[in-house]
């Protein structure tokens, strides 16, 4: 008996010890580390996943807001806040667009105003268009809503319009009206946005 426990307890070191040098060899030390990143992942994801049932944000954080942090019993708790300047260029965009003025107008004045981009660059179509589509501006995700659900679907439904005189807008140019002929095209010699009409006491009129 004594012949066979001592046999098996050199089986047993014998094995450790081949795993010890397997976990101390290059190939050991992959494995551990694909398997700490794997775990990593799917800890994070979780971590995600969680955060977007509860109604949490994710991700980055729009032009318009900002992260306030604070500490709680010891944790650090970070909230979305509205950046008051940032939100106030989010409105124009949206008033802008939804007034028939071009995305491509509306960078062109940003920028001519010396207003930057969240990353401190020029203001593109693009960019723009970015900011309209943004749902995170109706409240949505954990940030406090700075657009209505109307002002927003009405900026957008006119950055999806397909007819003939919306595209010729989109490429730089509004073809004018009898009424309006200064719809898009003018702007305002103070601070540089282009003039767009306003319903205002029943009648419409340049802002």
């Amino acid at each position: 008996i004594v012949a066979q426990i001592t046999s098996e307890t050199k089986v047993a070191v014998a094995i450790n010890a081949s795993s010890a040098r397997t976990r101390g060899s290059p190939a050991g030390m992959f494995e551990s580390a694909h398997k700490y990143s794997a775990d990593l992942s799917a800890h994070t994801k979780r971590g995600l996943r969680q955060r977007k049932e509860a109604g949490k944000p994710i991700g980055g954080v729009p032009y318009g807001y900002t992260v306030d942090r604070q500490i709680v019993d010891g944790k650090v708790i970070s909230t979305r806040v509205i950046d008051p300047t940032a939100s106030a260029t989010v409105c124009e965009i949206a008033t802008l667009v939804e007034n028939g003025v071009t995305p491509g107008d509306v960078g062109r004045a940003l920028n001519a105003r010396g207003v930057l981009t969240q990353r401190g660059g020029v203001w593109t179509r693009e960019a723009v268009a970015r900011v309209v589509r943004h749902r995170a501006y109706l409240g949505e995700n954990g940030y406090p809503a700075l657009l209505d659900a109307e002002r927003w679907q009405a900026a957008n439904d006119q950055l999806k319009r397909t007819d003939p005189s919306s595209q010729q807008r989109r490429q730089g140019g509004r073809p004018p009206t009898a009424d309006f002929i200064l719809h898009g095209l003018a702007f305002c010699r103070s601070c540089g946005s282009p003039l767009y009409t306003r319903v205002d006491g029943g009648r419409r009129r340049y802002v």
